[in-house]
């Protein structure tokens, strides 16, 4: 069985509605698979870090993310 994986769906994403743009799922990584450059701006994923916990789709407001 392959690896689960965080998967971030762009249409649904919007930051701006994360306090002050930063996205709760970023915060809510413990292995910072997850990276924004800047506030506002759409997370990028690191899926070879991502171990699959769930945490960041569970923070995700808008259900933006999930695991794969």
């Amino acid at each position: 069985m392959p690896k689960q994986i965080a998967m971030i769906d762009y249409r649904k994403c919007q930051p701006e509605k994360c306090d002050q743009g930063i996205c709760l799922a970023v915060l809510a990584c413990p292995n910072k698979v997850l990276k924004q450059e800047a506030a506002y701006e759409m997370p990028d994923p690191s899926p070879s870090m991502c171990v699959g916990c769930g945490l960041c789709a569970q923070a995700c407001p808008l259900k933006a993310i999930r695991v794969m």
